[in-house]
């Protein structure tokens, strides 16, 4: 097996191991403190996290994407990256600091003005690690990355039930957050070999914003589809209907970045090597697509059937509003590893031009029928069924240019796609139908995630689906000796 491939496995592996990590922790802590707070406490903390995103936007993408993409970097690049990084996070900063008593009083909280400006400390800390991460990320090393989020991730949520057992509400969330990227940052700069020097160049800036700046437009875009949902939901509904719907969406999103984002982390830095073979990337494109379906079809459609016995053991009925906008959620981002295959692909040729390009149609589009159907309807459930449907548009809307730049079809999608998506609904409808002959929550979803199980494998097996065994395939290279090299993935 190449070099080449064998590196990209390991370093998908390693990814995916400190994703894994980092959400399985993540996945317990808010577990435990969702139990001890509030839903209004995590509605604060979702318009809090509004704003934060859009300012970190500037500070974690763009140039720092250049950073991994480009052919030729050196240290005075990356410092020159670091140090507008890090004026970019206390611009910002600055304002949001000064902007707190505005929100405030336009969401109608109590106590928001002083969590709001202390959390506002992830911002340098972000640009802190942001290039040091980039640079591991080129080079294809996770180790650091993974050891620094699981220890951070593990610190912050201890620091986090502890103060949630203490009364401290929304400040016990807001804690947890900078204990975390307090950790991480201390953390990477003990791992990484490169440190920030006292040098900035205009010059070098200049350059890597020519690949940079549609990267970082296109993030841009992508956060104010998303925060603008958010923004609408809370001030229309109130902060905790915004707190349900985004609980919904929050345990498929985390299932689903785990694939998610060890695609992106390590495929950008795959595809970039044979960038000038497109016969090449358009088969590891289709090859991505059937492993990432295997296990995240089957992995959305297991969350949404045991959704209502999960959310009463995870965080008692105080939080059951937030079901129908799980179930909804895992349809919306069993998609999402899709996008993430292909539009990897495209960066990674250098058509940041068409990622650009369709990420402003993309979500300019949803973004007009999401906040539409806000003025439309007065059912936050209708709301959340048009972003769902814009799930499915995303996908439709890329294939033009997928197909002119790969020759990869939506015909041929469908065959990658359609097998799996219909066994995962088959399991779906078994795993549902359990959950009216047994009464307690506990066995029901212990059986159906156990008959899940046992029937996807066995009709993945039954009808000998390539993406199973590329899937088995996969990870064996990266686990087994290469003894024999005629072995293929």
């Amino acid at each position: 097996m190449p070099e080449n491939k064998e590196s990209t496995e390991k370093a998908i592996v390693w990814k995916t191991i400190e994703r894994a990590g980092y959400l399985g922790c993540q996945f317990i802590f808010q577990l435990i403190m969702a139990r001890l707070l509030d839903p209004d406490d995590y509605g604060a903390l979702s318009v809090m996290i509004i704003f934060i995103n859009f300012a970190n936007v500037f500070v974690q993408t763009g140039l720092t994407s250049a950073v991994v993409q480009a052919k030729n970097i050196d240290d005075n690049d990356c410092s020159s990256v670091f140090w507008i990084n890090m004026l970019f996070s206390l611009f910002f900063g600055v304002i949001l600091f000064f902007s707190a008593p505005c929100i405030e009083e336009f969401y109608c909280f109590d106590n928001f003005v002083l969590p709001f400006r202390v959390l506002l400390l992830i911002l340098p800390l972000s640009a802190n690690t942001a290039v040091q991460t980039a640079i591991l990320s080129r080079e294809m090393t996770f180790q650091p990355i993974m050891r620094a989020s699981l220890i951070s991730i593990f610190a912050s949520g201890m620091v986090g039930i502890l103060l949630s057992l203490n009364g401290f509400g929304v400040m016990a969330l807001v804690s947890q957050q900078i204990v975390y990227y307090f950790a991480n940052s201390i953390l990477l700069s003990t791992f990484s070999k490169w440190h920030p020097k006292l040098f900035c160049s205009l010059y070098k800036i200049k350059l890597l914003i020519l690949y940079g700046w549609k990267i970082l437009a296109s993030n841009i875009v992508e956060v104010i589809y998303n925060e603008a949902v958010s923004f609408t939901v809370g001030k229309k509904f109130s902060p905790t209907i915004l707190a349900y719907y985004n609980r919904g969406k929050q345990y498929p999103q985390m299932l689903v970045s785990i694939v998610k984002e060890s695609l992106q982390s390590v495929l950008l830095s795959s595809f970039s090597r044979d960038q000038d073979n497109r016969v090449k990337i358009s088969s590891t494109i289709r090859m991505f697509v059937r492993i990432s379906s295997t296990a995240v079809y089957f992995l959305t459609a297991t969350l949404a059937a045991t959704s209502r016995p999960l959310v009463v053991l995870m965080l008692t009925e105080k939080w059951l509003p937030c079901v129908p906008f799980l179930k909804l959620a895992c349809i919306y981002f069993a998609l999402v590893p899709i996008s993430t295959v292909t539009l990897q692909a495209v960066n990674a040729v250098g058509r940041s031009d068409v990622y650009l390009r369709l990420s402003i149609i993309k979500r300019l589009i949803s973004l007009g029928l999401v906040v539409a159907s806000v003025f439309l309807f007065d059912s936050i459930i209708y709301i959340a069924i048009v972003w769902t449907f814009t799930g499915v548009l995303n996908i439709a809307l890329n294939y033009k240019d997928i197909k002119k730049l790969f020759n990869y079809t939506l015909k041929e999608l469908f065959i990658d796609t359609i097998p799996y998506i219909g066994i995962a609904i088959i399991t779906y409808i078994v795993q549902t139908a359990i959950s009216f002959i047994i009464s307690s929550d506990l066995i029901i979803v212990m059986v159906q995630c156990i008959i899940g199980i046992g029937l996807y494998w066995l009709l993945l097996r039954l009808f000998r689906l390539r993406g199973y065994f590329e899937f088995v395939d996969f990870f064996k290279a990266v686990f087994i000796s290469r003894k024999n090299p005629k072995r293929k993935v």
